[in-house]
């Protein structure tokens, strides 16, 4: 008895509230004064990573006093906890370091790499000189762009060439193209 009175209850209430049941995906199929459908919503956002406004390192006519140096802040965006960072030297000899190469001579030239986690020269400061073309991992910048556009620059490089390395090299212009990769997984 109790039973039967339960469901009539139940049933004047769905009546007087007019509510639809709703099936998943597709919809009840009922022709009625309400009629009503769910579908689920899903979006993918895929890890991903930029690297913009890194500019020429200019290290200037060496005076044989002053060490050449430049640096460069530029922008690293990602959505993931973390990153790999690879730099590379176009005139990479595979031992892991970089250098600069003469245009009319042969002399090679090493220099020094450092990264550092904000602008300025200032934060974490990771040294690649004998880690080109060697991913380094499990990176995180302290200040992360929050538009992916990456117009605000949050970290930087300082290339820099020891006064030891200059001496007894030969008259000539000297260049690299360096090479910064951002992976996220």
């Amino acid at each position: 008895m109790i039973y039967r009175y339960l469901i009539f209850i139940l049933l004047a209430l769905q009546s007087a509230y007019s509510a639809a049941v709703c099936i998943p995906n597709g919809g009840d199929g009922v022709l009625d004064i309400e009629s009503c459908a769910e579908a689920d919503i899903t979006l993918s956002i895929p890890a991903l990573a930029r690297v913009n406004q890194l500019q020429e390192f200019s290290l200037g006519e060496f005076d044989y006093v002053t060490v050449p140096q430049s640096l460069n802040d530029f922008c690293i965006w990602y959505n993931t906890e973390e990153f790999s960072l690879t730099v590379n030297s176009a005139n990479s000899t595979g031992d892991s370091s970089f250098g600069l190469l003469g245009t009319s001579s042969a002399a090679r030239i090493p220099y020094e790499v450092v990264w550092y986690d904000q602008t300025g020269g200032s934060g974490t400061e990771l040294n690649l000189t004998s880690l080109e073309d060697v991913p380094q991992q499990q990176l995180r910048l302290p200040s992360q762009p929050v538009n992916s556009d990456c117009e605000d620059n949050n970290t930087s490089i300082n290339v820099r060439v020891p006064l030891q390395n200059l001496e007894n090299q030969p008259e000539d212009s000297y260049s690299d193209t360096l090479t910064v990769t951002v992976s996220v997984q």
